[in-house]
């Protein structure tokens, strides 16, 4: 057993190793595939190379050479720790307009077949398994969200079958490590019906963590005219309704609901900013950002939001916009690096 503490002072090691001995190292294990892929697993990975690639102490091409090696990898562990930091919320982001998605997909599922297959069983076999198990628990939640964003069909399959469980008999709880994963999916595969489910769900919840899970559920709907009802609904029904959650940020942040929201704002920014205050508006104008690359679309996104904004507001948008700007810059940058890797070996 190690402390708490452990896992960050290990994680910090790797930025004291030169980078050139890194991959030197790595080159020799590829050499020899053996060393690599003993080396690779039992979390020498995920301590050693894939947490500092977050912070740019190593290449993003270092970071997948080594994924090369997993594909019997059955420590969830170290799969949490790889996609934790390969697959994260700006790749998921901007991935699906791009060449990368469906390089990753083929890459990824060859290797996440063995570890899904153990960890799929235990789900529909039994769940309760797992309870004790708190580091499997952590990580079944990242696996879970990743196969089903890839389109593992037995992952979106696996998601229709509990959250229909779920619904027909709602004492049928649904395994908690995945609950979230597993509602948002039940909505964005489901109708209006499974959206009315949860939204009589939150009505009758009184816990607040309950209700913001719910809450946020509800967001991943991929029709435009639920994600409308939705977003009217937050700004005009009682105060207490939605109370502990944002409903307008939150359905802008999801994969559909980022195109809608802006939509919505056009006619609906006063009501928003008399619901949720003006500070609401440039939450919002930062996540509607995140896609922004070019001085231009700083302009129109400044004009957008113009008059919504108190002038004090306006003021620090530019600066804020230009942050965003670099920051997907560099964003699409590691994107296209990471695309030509998975060209050479997808």
């Amino acid at each position: 057993f190690l402390p708490p503490q452990t896992p960050r002072v290990a994680s910090q090691l790797p930025h004291l190793i030169p980078q050139t001995l890194l991959k030197s190292g790595i080159e020799a294990w590829n050499k020899y595939g053996k060393c690599a892929n003993h080396l690779a697993s039992g979390g020498f990975l995920s301590v050693y190379f894939f947490e500092p690639n977050r912070n740019n102490y190593i290449e993003i091409e270092t970071a997948l050479d080594l994924t090369k090696y997993l594909a019997e990898e059955d420590e969830i562990i170290v799969w949490y720790a790889v996609l934790v930091n390969l697959v994260t919320k700006d790749l998921v982001f901007d991935a699906n307009s791009y060449d990368m998605y469906p390089l990753l997909k083929k890459y990824l599922l060859k290797r996440l077949a063995s570890i899904w297959n153990v960890y799929s069983a235990i789900i529909r076999e039994n769940s309760v398994a797992l309870q004790d198990d708190y580091l499997a628990l952590v990580a079944l939640e990242k696996l879970f969200e990743t196969a089903c964003w890839l389109g593992l069909e037995d992952c979106l399959q696996l998601s229709r079958e509990l959250f229909k469980n779920w619904t027909n008999q709602p004492e049928n709880e649904i395994p908690s490590p995945i609950k979230s994963v597993i509602l948002c999916y039940g909505i964005a595969l489901g109708s209006e019906e499974e959206w009315d489910f949860l939204l009589n769900m939150y009505a009758n919840k009184t816990k607040e963590e309950e209700r913001i899970q719910l809450a946020y559920a509800m967001s991943c709907s991929r029709d435009p005219r639920i994600l409308n009802r939705y977003m009217e609904y937050a700004i005009t029904a009682s105060p207490f309704a939605f109370n502990e959650t944002n409903v307008i940020e939150v359905v802008a942040a999801a994969e559909v609901g980022r195109y809608i929201a802006k939509d919505f704002l056009v006619n609906n920014w006063q009501a928003v900013s008399e619901r949720y205050g003006t500070q609401s508006l440039v939450t919002l104008m930062n996540i509607i950002g995140r896609t922004i690359s070019t001085d231009l679309q700083i302009t129109e996104l400044q004009q957008f939001f113009g008059n919504m904004l108190e002038e004090h507001q306006r003021l620090t948008v530019h600066a804020k916009l230009q942050t965003i700007k670099n920051k997907n810059l560099e964003n699409k940058r590691r994107s296209a690096r990471m695309t030509a890797w998975l060209r050479r070996n997808a």
